[in-house]
């Protein structure tokens, strides 16, 4: 909740000058349209504006910043919504064919974990999942990498587990991912999560990928917040021509 007001403070301020402006010029072309028609009568009126408190001004201008915020709030409150709405549109489309009672993994975000440095929190909202892994990735068109060499052996339903990130070869920490991404001039990584749930159609154990976009965004403390991409069923990736791990 803190946040998300700091992050009013300064747009509360410009809001606080603006309004601060626009009501003292207001008042002056007023003023000077009064005395452009009617000089005594504009003289009685500034007359009578000097005996009357200035902070009297103070409650058009808190009016008029309350309005502007409320307005910015609501605003933030729609776009939020439309992405929620877009989402969910876009997961009914990239999740079609799929069984209905599947594993749902994705990830919650990208931050700092205070004991394991920089990395990804996978959740799962359905079915259990196993042998939980992200491949390897490879940054733009630099010998980078991002990777994760944790695995999950199960994740039932509501799980979460994190996997620190690592930048390879170098071996650095997660925290240059950004740093990384800004150097190759992307926008967005896609990663992808392979898992299993133990069951077989056809005689076929199924396999899933959830393709996640690490997209750069200034709101997040990291830089880069996760939007989902897909779900689909592959090929067992621990069988020739599947999908080797990283």
């Amino acid at each position: 909740m803190w946040k998300f007001y700091r992050a009013l403070i300064r747009p509360a301020a410009k809001e606080f000058w603006t309004a601060t402006d626009e009501v003292l010029t207001g008042i002056a072309i007023l003023f000077f349209i009064i005395l452009l028609l009617n000089r005594k009568l504009g003289e009685h009126v500034m007359t009578a504006w000097n005996g009357i408190s200035a902070w009297w001004s103070a409650i058009p201008i808190a009016l008029i910043v309350l309005y502007r915020l409320l307005r910015a709030n609501y605003e933030q409150f729609a776009a939020m919504k439309q992405e929620r709405d877009d989402a969910r549109a876009d997961l009914a489309t990239s999740t079609k064919g799929l069984p209905v009672n599947r594993p749902k993994i994705a990830i919650d975000s990208y931050k700092e974990n205070p004991t394991d440095g920089y990395g990804v929190t996978v959740g799962n909202d359905g079915y259990a999942a196993y042998e939980v892994a992200i491949l390897k990735t490879q940054i733009g068109v630099t010998d980078y990498s991002l990777a994760f060499h944790e695995k999950a052996a199960s994740m039932p339903h509501r799980a979460r587990e994190f996997f620190v990130a690592k930048i390879e070869p170098t071996n650095d920490y997660g925290n240059q991912l950004l740093k990384a991404m800004l150097v190759a001039e992307l926008a967005a990584l896609n990663i992808e999560i392979i898992y299993t749930d133990l069951e077989y159609r056809g005689g076929k154990l199924l396999w899933y990928k959830t393709t996640i976009a690490l997209e750069r965004n200034e709101t997040e403390a990291s830089g880069l917040r996760p939007r989902f991409i897909s779900q689909e069923l592959i090929p067992d990736p621990f069988k020739s021509g599947g999908i080797k791990q990283a």
